[in-house]
């Protein structure tokens, strides 16, 4: 009996190894964007610098026999038994309602900046518009929905405090003062809650629903044709499917990776339309948090004769490069719309240091090509240093503004330094 207990343990042990070695069993992949080490190829040199144990490790570490069904086990035991999302931020609401808890703490304004710091950042996106628009660009600033404000209802009781002023609240209100173009979606999806005919935001999901998204890019193209005197092609259905929901829709649900618990429902999706017509041709930069990626999925870019997408202004897409120093100019002045989108979690970061580079654009000895190119070579200096680029961090967070702020002030204090001393020789 002993032998065949411990037979049993030995196979039991065993299973992992013959899994990864077999691959016998086909198991359902990990959702979201959890990194998997690659494997490596052996070399003598590797061998004996250390870097192939080091990644060999790492692969082994990320691809064991069932590794998968373990994590998706714990993962199960951690939602049923404890109420957690092994997330990051992860926040399980009243209901099963899920949450990261960005979005929590922008609603009640944990993470405010403060009025004036706002209204400064207002004032230079206006004075960016008018200069775009004498330019014959547009630029439309949009406030994507927050999870936040549309279901507070089923925050955990726990987690509950008293609201202050957020920096929502400021952005809206400066930018309705200063007359800057935009469209506060947080707001009119939590007016139009009761009353919308479908979900404008999903229960298992982070981002605004694909029907919302729907209605919120076909609002994005009727304020355009109407305001920046071009003509686009807007979203046009008569019926609506109900099926389960996508990836989009039910972003964290997928991303909780549980072994038995279904987090996921069904939601709406418009029937789209094309509308024979003529179109106006327009080049689109978009610098927008992942709020844009339900936009692009339900055909926003096929309005657009050429776009580029910056992604927190650090990848750039169709591309899937990071963004280069120049990027930023050259696409702006490639395009004859801008949009900068944010929803309320990420809207303190508005523009991701994007606004404050195109302020120096336009305000600035910044214009001056040969003055630029120095600029961007000392900041690509500067980035290249870890303790300047350390100390630039914590004077950003000091100061409360942007890395690339900081950067470009510092860089073009070298540069003018250098020039002085130039002209003194």
């Amino acid at each position: 009996m002993k032998k065949v207990i411990f037979g049993i343990i030995v196979l039991f042990l065993s299973l992992p190894f013959l899994q990864s070695m077999t691959g016998t069993f086909s198991l359902r992949p990990l959702s979201g964007h959890g990194y998997v080490a690659p494997d490596t190829v052996f070399t003598w040199k590797k061998w004996w610098d250390g870097t192939f144990q080091i990644q060999r490790e790492k692969y082994i570490n990320d691809n064991f026999g069932f590794r998968n069904l373990f994590i998706r086990g714990y993962n199960e035991i951690s939602y049923n038994l404890f109420n957690k999302l092994n997330l990051d931020g992860g926040v399980v609401g009243k209901e099963n309602y899920l949450y990261e808890q960005r979005y929590l703490d922008a609603y009640y304004g944990v993470d405010f900046l403060g009025d004036e710091i706002i209204k400064e950042k207002v004032r230079k996106i206006k004075r960016i518009q008018d200069t775009l628009q004498k330019l014959n660009k547009f630029l439309l600033i949009v406030l994507a929905p927050g999870k936040g404000s549309f279901y507070p209802e089923y925050f955990p009781d726990e987690l509950k405090r008293i609201k202050g002023p957020t920096n929502n609240e400021s952005y809206e209100n400066h930018l309705k003062e200063q007359v800057v173009h935009h469209i506060d979606f947080n707001t009119h999806f939590c007016n139009i809650k009761k009353t919308s005919s479908h979900s404008l935001y999903p229960k298992y999901g982070i981002h605004w629903s694909s029907y919302g998204a729907t209605l919120a890019a076909d609002s994005i193209i009727s304020y355009l044709n109407k305001n920046s005197y071009r003509k686009m092609q807007r979203f046009n259905w008569h019926s609506v499917v109900m099926k389960k929901s996508n990836l989009y829709d039910n972003d964290m649900g997928d991303a909780a990776n549980l072994l038995i618990t279904d987090l996921s429902d069904s939601s709406a999706y418009p029937v789209l339309e094309e509308v024979p017509g003529d179109y106006d041709k327009i080049s689109t930069l978009v610098i927008s948090d992942s709020f844009y990626w339900t936009l692009a999925s339900i055909g926003l870019e096929k309005r657009y004769s050429k776009f580029h997408f910056l992604y927190y202004n650090k990848q750039k897409f169709p591309e899937n490069m990071p963004v280069d120093p120049t990027d930023l100019y050259n696409f702006t002045n490639e395009s004859d719309v801008v949009l900068i989108i944010s929803t309320e979690a990420t809207i303190k970061d508005l523009g991701w240091g994007a606004i404050e580079k195109m302020y120096n654009f336009y305000f600035s000895d910044f214009t001056d090509p040969e003055l630029r190119t120095k600029i961007i070579e000392m900041q690509n200096y500067i980035r290249a240093d870890k303790n300047w680029s350390k100390a630039i961090a914590e004077k950003a967070n000091k100061e409360k503004v942007s890395f690339d702020s900081i950067l470009f002030r510092e860089a073009k204090w070298e540069v003018d330094r250098f020039l002085k001393h130039q002209m003194t020789k």
